[in-house]
């Protein structure tokens, strides 16, 4: 699942005070996602939107483990504008860097990221560790 942030970032994110509903979870000492429960009332036409709408139905040392896109939205409402941008290689491979911008930051990696899911969480990692 490699559109879900890992165990690490989840941690830092919730450090910082990410709290949002998210189709998956960690334990406090899983390194693997479990899918959240969905409370639904049952029998009754299902709104598929619902499973989408999740409630986060765990422990309290749970920790929220979010998609990709929906961190970058998360920082996007703290004014922190990620862009993440290809670049066709002469060999015909694509990579990817990230470049990051506050009101008074303009920050960007040095390294290229042979994904774009790669470039995006080391981008991720490094506001968390950097700027929030």
């Amino acid at each position: 699942m490699e559109e879900i942030v890992n165990f690490w970032i989840a941690k830092k994110l919730k450090e910082k005070g990410f709290r949002e509903k998210c189709l998956h979870r960690y334990g406090p000492y899983s390194k693997t996602p479990h899918l959240n429960q969905v409370e639904v009332d049952f029998p009754r036409e299902v709104d598929y939107s619902e499973f989408y709408k999740c409630y986060n139905v765990y422990e309290e040392n749970d920790i929220d483990a979010p998609t990709i896109s929906q961190v970058l939205k998360w920082l996007r409402g703290k004014d922190i504008m990620v862009e993440i941008p290809p670049v066709l290689c002469d060999d015909g491979t694509w990579t990817f860097s990230f470049r990051v911008q506050t009101k008074r930051l303009y920050d960007r990696s040095t390294k290229d990221y042979t994904s774009y899911e790669s470039a995006a969480l080391a981008c991720i990692e490094h506001v968390l560790d950097n700027l929030l």
